[in-house]
């Protein structure tokens, strides 16, 4: 056969016989098409589908959880509730004496857990004796008192925080307790 010719008879007839069916021992073709994915020269379309499903859902969900968590961080943080309202800063002098320090450490540690049990937020730090103060050119600022420490809280007013810092075990051993309310400007 060329491309000017039309077909003879004769390949016509072969023509015909290779569109015959052709019959395949049973489980011939699964073995093929397991051998071809197990190679990687054939993919599984419904894995491949699967894969694809799962990936857009996930871009999906980030997607609407970071518009979600936008629109909540713009919309609500600037109104938010602060986390403390009030501080007590703790003042030590030469009169202040304590014995064992784990002692100490552990009578506040109690007073603490009885201020949280009132449903009043607090929480503290006991400062290093070394503190470095910067001033003013020509100042000469030697206090007579150092900070201890402080406690930050929320509660709901300046009397129950003067409460608080009465019964705080820092008085008793001739520490003095300033408090102060932050300012809190929306």
């Amino acid at each position: 056969m060329n491309n000017h010719e039309e077909l003879t008879d004769r390949e016509k007839e072969l023509f015909q016989e290779l569109h015959q069916p052709v019959e395949i021992h049973p489980g011939v073709e699964e073995r093929l098409v397991q051998k071809l994915k197990n190679t990687g020269l054939i993919k599984d379309t419904k894995s491949k589908l699967m894969n694809w499903t799962i990936g857009i859902a996930a871009a999906v969900a980030l997607l609407a959880t970071g518009a979600f968590m936008g629109r909540y961080l713009i919309n609500v943080a600037p109104n938010a509730e602060p986390s403390y309202n009030y501080m007590l800063v703790l003042y030590e002098d030469e009169a202040f004496s304590v014995g064992d320090p784990e002692a100490l450490f552990n009578e506040y540690s109690a007073w603490m857990q009885q201020v949280y049990q009132k449903g009043i937020t607090i929480d503290g730090q006991e400062m290093k004796p070394v503190s470095v103060i910067i001033e003013a050119e020509g100042q000469n600022h030697q206090p007579d008192k150092k900070v201890g420490g402080y406690f930050v809280l929320k509660a709901s007013s300046l009397d129950e925080v003067i409460a608080i810092a009465k019964d705080s075990p820092h008085l008793k051993y001739g520490g003095t307790i300033e408090v102060k309310e932050f300012m809190i400007r929306n």
